[in-house]
């Protein structure tokens, strides 16, 4: 009887060994369970947000593009209402280029000018005879202080034939040796005279005119420092243009120069007058800017002297006095 109660508890033993290991095993199933069905509800709420907030992108995506449709439609509407006005605008554009464009071929060549600086220009005195080459009637030029040939080369470059006269042996030398074979110059080791003043070394413009030895249609004359006065010694000879030096330590001579002149015809004129480094000009006046000094021209005719003064004005400036 003793063994059979020992084998029952035995039975007993293991039979609730096995039941808690089975609740064991039931309680762990249980936990993965409800850990999983708690991500699967997770991820289904993650779901349904991103289907929510897709759905509500597609539709602000879907109300963007109708909007841009509806505004491009309303520019086509309002380009086709003033389809009528937009033409008639262009039309009267194209029609002011026209205008605009004969209006610039119309323009004479002297209103555009072009002025081109370079370090080896000449001086403007120089540049306003070498331009005035191309009005003169003749192209027969004097020059009766020629130095070394400073002007006289310009001259020459330009296309003058020059007639250039030079009194001091040393500086005729020079002269000669640089512009000796050049056909279109023609070199005299004297001065030219005022009348009634010749003598052996001296001749005036009258008496080099009789003889021939200089053309009487000369176009340009550059006294130089030469006075004045010598122009009084050509007689009834005139030429249409006169350049003469000035400076301002020698009293009254601009306007002495402008008196003597005018009295021979030549009754406009253009001063390039000098201070320091700067040269600008002014027309027709007897006065004289302070510490200058300068080139008078002195014109017959209207005509050159407007040519003159178009050049002035494009490539000086204006003196003016107040």
């Amino acid at each position: 009887m003793a063994s059979f109660f020992g084998k029952f508890k035995t039975i007993k033993d293991l039979f609730l060994e096995k039941l808690d290991s089975l609740l064991e095993r039931t309680a762990a199933i249980e936990k993965a369970t409800n850990a999983t069905l708690e991500s699967t509800t997770a991820n289904l709420d993650a779901g349904t947000y991103l289907v929510e907030s897709l759905s509500r992108q597609a539709l602000s995506q879907e109300m963007f593009f109708k909007k841009v449709g509806s505004l491009q439609q309303r520019q086509l509407d309002i380009l086709e209402d003033n389809k009528d006005d937009l033409q008639v605008e262009l039309k009267y554009l194209a029609a002011g280029q026209d205008r605009l464009l004969q209006a610039v071929v119309a323009l004479p060549p002297s209103d555009i000018a072009a002025v081109v600086r370079r370090s080896s220009s000449p001086s403007p005195e120089l540049a306003l005879m070498s331009y005035l080459y191309s009005f003169l009637p003749n192209r027969a030029a004097l020059d009766a202080t020629a130095r070394t040939g400073e002007a006289t080369t310009s001259m020459l470059e330009a296309g003058f034939t020059v007639y250039a006269f030079e009194p001091h042996p040393a500086l005729f030398e020079q002269l000669t040796q640089h512009l000796q074979g050049n056909p279109h110059c023609h070199l005299f080791n004297f001065a030219l005279a005022p009348a009634g003043c010749e003598h052996e070394s001296t001749q005036t413009l009258s008496s080099l005119h009789a003889a021939r030895t200089v053309p009487a249609d000369i176009g340009l004359v550059r006294l130089g420092s030469s006075s004045v006065q010598v122009i009084e010694g050509a007689g009834e000879y005139a030429y249409p243009v006169i350049v003469s030096d000035w400076a301002i330590a020698e009293e009254g001579r601009l306007a002495g120069q402008v008196e003597r002149l005018r009295r021979r015809g030549y009754y406009w004129h253009i001063v390039l007058d000098t201070t320091g480094t700067q040269t600008s000009f002014y027309c027709n006046h007897v006065r004289a800017a302070e510490a200058a000094r300068g080139h008078l021209f002195f014109f017959q005719s209207y005509a050159l002297f407007s040519e003159a003064h178009a050049w002035c004005r494009a490539v000086l400036p204006a003196t003016y006095f107040c």
